[in-house]
């Protein structure tokens, strides 16, 4: 709309959320300017919100502007386009008019109605969307005499007489029966059943501004316009607050590490060259157990890894005439078991170096190479070898690790160690980034603090399929203990860290947000008790706060001028 004034915010235009209703804002004070007896609904029914900006009402005359309704789908935050959209009103003496809005741009449609006769008129959209029908009440709005009543009314402040022209109203019989055979979104049928409204904010609505312990001057920095065609331009989601048990927790610094057997470092038992020939492992190349991972000609003529082997071939030799003569009875046992046992000696000692009993499957390999293999399933991280090159028996040669599950080491101050037996899970966020891992599945909890860092260890086993977790990433988290705490809690994403200080925006109005300063508690990773600042039921941006942050400093909007 192109004149928007601040009755937008006046009780007037009651935004409904979900089963529960929020006024849009403006409880205290006038609510209205010169142009006033306009203002907004908000509703989210599904999968879709509802956002409708409605000018005032004259009794028999089109409205000079049209009313706006914004369509917005809830999953990926996107304009509503090719909806069917028919604005229906209805009021005094069993008045009704069914009004088919166009589409002016994608998710916004307009509709300009005619309203026959002054007093209080019910208002609900009814939406096709993609072969779906919703019926979604907005909510009550006065239609007026003549242009003086409307500045009579915006001059003398009449909120209050607002809130208690919909007192005690039950509107549910009313469009049930109306609209029998609709697909109504459960709580939409009931819009303003048994409404007590009083001076202000309804009476059984959360005030907005009730309890939110803003910081000095918060209350009159003014409230945030961030029109709907801008937050259908970037990442956008909100989601409601609501009551919710999280454990206590303890802040702790830690580590992603490999647990044992996840990395090995594979060494050179002998002495030699790389071959140019062999396999061209390198770092970030998976590898599965036993592969193959270079291969090594020895050079030292002692204890080589080419003459342990033929130690090996000569002793099965020896033991295999030694198992058919003594079966001919043509020597005694005692020299059967004397083979036997030089063999023994001799597959030991070319084990010990890397070589394998059954030949590794191998036979037909060249006998005087040395394969150098991996012992797990795992990526290569470290080369240390390239082809051709010289290693040294004991020599590092790669490392090879296996991510697929990790440790995250908390340091648990020294401090909270009575703590630890408590203990019943961690979430923690790595450096660099936002994503919240959690775990339940505690793997061991130290015994000993650590005299350098005053910290005991806890270990904690994280599935890590997907790869993105690295071993010796660090790492924020918190450590869960037992005993949940009850409250209202708040998605953590829409937690803000602005100049150290916790900040929420909340959304008042489909396109009108109010930042607060909150008191913090627990939280479990991906839901924070926010013990002051918000209400049960209201609305928090949890994705695309910084654009609305940006929006504040950019385009403020104050309580008497809610202009578009």
């Amino acid at each position: 709309m192109r004149t928007v004034g601040p009755w937008m915010m006046g009780v007037a235009g009651i935004a409904l959320w979900g089963c529960g209703e929020t006024p849009d804002s403006g409880g205290a004070g006038p609510a209205h300017d010169p142009h006033g007896g306009g203002g907004t609904f908000t509703r989210v029914s599904g999968d879709i919100e509802l956002f409708v900006e409605y000018p005032h009402q004259i009794a028999g005359v089109e409205s000079e502007e049209p009313w706006d309704i914004y369509l917005t789908r809830v999953e990926g935050w996107q304009p509503v386009a090719d909806a069917g959209v028919t604005l229906v009103v209805y009021g005094p003496p069993g008045g009704r008019q069914e009004i088919e809005a166009v589409p002016e741009t994608p998710g916004l449609y307009m509709v300009s109605p005619t309203i026959p006769s002054e007093g209080h008129w019910h208002a609900e959209v009814e939406l096709s969307i993609g072969g779906r029908d919703y019926v979604i009440g907005t909510g009550e709005f006065e239609v007026f005499a003549s242009e003086e009543d409307v500045h009579v009314h915006a001059g003398h402040g009449h909120a209050g007489d607002e809130a208690d022209a919909h007192a005690g109203h039950d509107h549910a019989d009313d469009e049930a029966d109306t609209h029998a055979g609709h697909d109504h979104a459960g709580d939409e049928a009931a819009t303003h059943a048994g409404h007590d409204h009083a001076e202000g904010p309804a009476v059984d609505e959360p005030d907005p501004h009730a309890g939110h312990g803003h910081a000095e001057g918060e209350a009159a920095a003014g409230l945030i316009t961030l029109p709907k065609q801008e937050q259908w331009s970037f990442p956008f989601e909100v989601a409601a607050a609501e009551e919710r048990e999280i454990p206590a927790s303890i802040p702790v610094p830690g580590e992603l590490v490999a647990p044992p057997g996840g990395l090995v470092h594979v060494s050179s038992p002998v002495a030699g060259r790389i071959s140019v020939d062999g396999p061209s492992v390198g770092p970030g190349d998976r590898v599965r157990a036993d592969q193959t991972l270079a291969l090594i000609a020895p050079t030292s003529l002692n204890n080589s890894y080419a003459r342990t082997r033929a130690d090996v071939q000569e002793a099965r030799l020896e033991a295999d005439r030694a198992e058919r003569l003594f079966a001919a009875g043509a020597i005694p046992e005692r020299r059967l078991l004397e083979a036997q046992r030089n063999l023994e000696v001799a597959l030991a000692a070319f084990e010990a170096i890397g070589g394998r009993a059954d030949g590794g499957g191998e036979e037909e390999a060249d006998p005087g190479l040395y394969y150098l293999r991996s012992p797990i399933d795992g990526v290569v991280a470290v080369r240390d070898v390239p082809p051709g090159a010289q290693v040294e028996m004991g020599e590092h040669a790669f490392t090879v690790v296996n991510a697929s599950t990790l440790w995250f080491v908390a340091r648990v101050p020294a401090r909270y160690a009575s703590e630890t037996r408590r203990i019943r899970g961690a979430w923690f966020t790595v450096e660099g980034g936002a994503t919240t891992y959690t775990s339940r599945r505690v793997l061991s909890i130290g015994n000993t603090i650590d005299p350098s860092s005053r910290t005991l260890a806890v270990r904690f086993g994280i599935p890590n399929s997907s790869g993105a977790l690295k071993v010796g990433m660090l790492a924020e988290g918190h450590i869960l203990l037992d005993d949940p705490e009850p409250g209202v809690a708040v998605p953590a994403s829409a937690i803000q860290d602005e100049n150290n200080l916790p900040v929420i925006y909340v959304m008042l109005t489909g396109d009108t947000f109010e930042r607060r300063v909150v008191t913090t508690g627990p939280s479990d990773g991906s839901w924070t008790i926010v013990s002051s600042g918000i209400a049960s039921g209201e609305h928090v941006v949890t994705v695309g706060a910084y654009q609305v942050n940006l929006a504040a400093l950019g385009v403020v909007a104050p309580a008497h001028d809610h202009a578009h």
